[in-house]
């Protein structure tokens, strides 16, 4: 089973601001309201095995059409 038949694709993690700043290297005042799609390890035991990377921020007008940024 794959995780898109299982949860429609979604997980949620918790993730510092300061690490998605890095990640996406996006200002604090271009967070609110953008979407982040991040890759993650589907085996960890707990969200410190997760292992999140290819983070890709997208502006909500966009979704689908056009990146705004890709780390």
């Amino acid at each position: 089973m794959s995780l898109a038949d299982w949860y429609g694709g979604l997980i949620l993690a918790p993730a510092r601001t300061r690490l998605i700043i890095a990640a996406t290297g996006l200002a604090l005042r271009e967070l609110p309201g953008t979407l982040l799609l991040v890759r993650a390890k589907l085996d960890a035991a707990h969200e410190g095995g997760l292992a999140l990377q290819d983070w890709r921020a997208y502006a909500p007008t966009t979704v689908g059409d056009h990146e705004r940024h890709a780390a």
